[in-house]
């Protein structure tokens, strides 16, 4: 209680209150001690604009003042740290690596929710308007990449057994939802970027529809925590 120090020590008290406060606190207890906290807590009394100050006792004083900072504020809580609360980012929860698996894989069936593995209308005319429809050069490079995916995923190895044909087959179905998706979106944004020329140059890059199938079941592979992960794709696909 120092003169010489008070001030530094209030400062450094209200700065760990502060930090109390927005931690665990729910209540800001300095309110009370507040020049303004006579008026800025209590009930206001509704009075009419005519009344004479003159005639107010202290009492009522207080209370219309109390009114005046309501009809100014709209509220009777004063600033404090908890008033900007909301700006601040919420305390991080505790993920278990069940909940991110959960969380992943919601996420991923959420993209792929209400498609086909195939190509839908619009790609399909996509493809129909190129100088060389690539669709039958597209499928089968999907369904060599599909099998030689399918034939590794299910086969044993010395660090780990194999899956499942059943799990196989359904990641590739995963992953070929989400390469058509893909690959619709780029073809409408590069149609719409070069003003409808002629997509065959592009399409019929049989390294753009590995590299992409590839991104695809890695990131199912992901999505599902498969131990077989990256670059286990890219070396059994032999990118």
């Amino acid at each position: 209680l120092d003169l010489s120090s008070f001030t530094d020590n209030s400062k450094a008290v209200n700065k760990e209150y502060e930090e109390y406060v927005l931690t665990v606190g729910d209540f800001d207890e300095r309110i009370f001690l507040g020049a303004d906290a006579e008026e800025e807590i209590g009930t206001p009394r509704k009075f009419t604009g005519d009344t004479p100050l003159g005639k107010l006792t202290a009492q009522a004083n207080v209370e219309y003042n109390l009114q005046q900072h309501f009809e100014k504020k709209r509220s009777f809580a004063p600033s404090t740290p908890l008033t900007g609360r909301r700006y601040l980012r919420e305390k991080e929860a505790v993920i278990t690596p069940v909940a991110s698996a959960t969380q992943s894989v919601s996420r991923l069936q959420s993209i792929v929710a209400g498609l086909k593995n195939a190509p839908s209308d619009q790609l399909t005319n996509i493809f129909e308007s190129c100088v060389r429809n690539p669709m039958e050069n597209i499928m089968k490079i999907l369904k060599g990449m599909g099998e030689t995916f399918c034939q590794h995923y299910t086969q044993s190895t010395d660090e780990q057994p194999g899956s499942h044909i059943d799990f196989a087959v359904n990641r590739l179905k995963l992953a070929e939802i989400l390469y058509y998706k893909i690959l619709e979106t780029v073809m409408v944004q590069e149609t719409r970027r070069l003003h409808g020329m002629d997509m065959s140059v592009l399409l019929e890059q049989d390294i753009f529809h590995h590299s992409l199938m590839a991104c695809c079941l890695e990131i199912v592979l992901f999505a599902y925590s498969s131990p077989r992960t990256f670059p286990w794709i890219i070396e059994v696909l032999n990118l």
